[in-house]
């Protein structure tokens, strides 16, 4: 019980941060990277909670790790597009670049 409530702990702490990185930058990348946290805190709080089950059929592990896999493909495609058809990732730039 101790092994969930720091995992729920630091799933919840890095949610906050995340949210706090994404709203305090304007850098593309650490948007990406505060997106990430969000993402890997909330997976860490809903694994735990699979986990938590009478009988767990879902690795919490494989989980976690494919989601992770999967939000960091998307935001690196993203930026690598941002960048190729900007030639920028600053996102004041690439908004006054409307149209």
């Amino acid at each position: 019980m101790n092994e969930q409530l720091i995992l729920i702990g630091l799933g919840g702490v890095l949610a906050v941060s995340g949210l706090c990185i994404v709203a305090a930058t304007r850098n593309l990348i650490k948007i990406a990277m505060g997106m990430q946290a969000i993402i890997l805190g909330s997976l860490m709080i809903t694994a735990v909670a699979l986990n938590s089950l009478p009988e767990p059929n879902v690795d919490p592990i494989l989980l976690v790790t494919s989601v992770c896999a999967a939000s960091e493909t998307v935001s690196l495609s993203i930026l690598y597009m941002a960048r190729e058809k900007h030639r920028t990732i600053d996102p004041q730039k690439i908004s006054k670049l409307k149209g």
